[in-house]
């Protein structure tokens, strides 16, 4: 008798854990119609939309808003099937956006209280088989980024980088 294991397609069965190679994100709004750009490339100029220069957005951080409102997320799935779970305080996000090792996801939150970012490929690495994620200090997700569109707040930025003070 045999024991099979399974292994997902969303597996990260690579060498070694991946790294963010490329630099933060570059996020515009136009003051116009309302909308939003990333991924603009030219350095030299800002892009136009509506016959005008598109603002570059500065982002809130996390850490500065009252605790009531702050962006907060859980890893989980381990080795086999990766999520991200976002969710927020008293104030509910337009759009959420995760930015990881490959690049970003992007939803408009149609969710009362949680967003799930699913993941594969080098963005599923996991050192560990532990569900929820313990947070321990090899931080597999290091390197991604959580980007919210919060109402009267703006576009708060939460890293995913956390380490719990939990010694069990």
């Amino acid at each position: 008798m045999s024991i099979q294991q399974t292994v997902s397609p969303t597996r990260y069965i690579g060498r070694g854990k991946p790294r963010r190679t490329r630099k933060d994100i570059d996020l515009f709004h136009c003051s116009v119609c309302g909308g939003y750009l990333t991924g603009w490339q030219n350095t030299d100029a800002s892009p136009c939309c509506c016959g005008q220069e598109m603002e570059r957005v500065s982002f809130v951080p996390n850490e500065e808003l009252d605790p009531s409102v702050q962006i907060d997320y859980k890893i989980r799935g381990s080795l086999n099937n990766n999520c991200i779970v976002v969710t927020w305080g008293k104030v509910k996000p337009v759009w959420i956006m995760l930015e990881s090792f490959r690049g970003s996801q992007f939803f408009y939150v149609e969710s009362s209280f949680k967003e799930v970012f699913a993941l594969a490929g080098t963005d599923a690495y996991a050192y560990c088989d532990k569900d929820p994620c313990k947070e321990c200090s090899f931080r597999c997700k290091r390197g991604f980024a959580i980007y919210a569109n919060l109402p009267g707040i703006g576009i708060v930025k939460r890293e995913v980088d956390r380490i719990s003070t939990d010694k069990g």
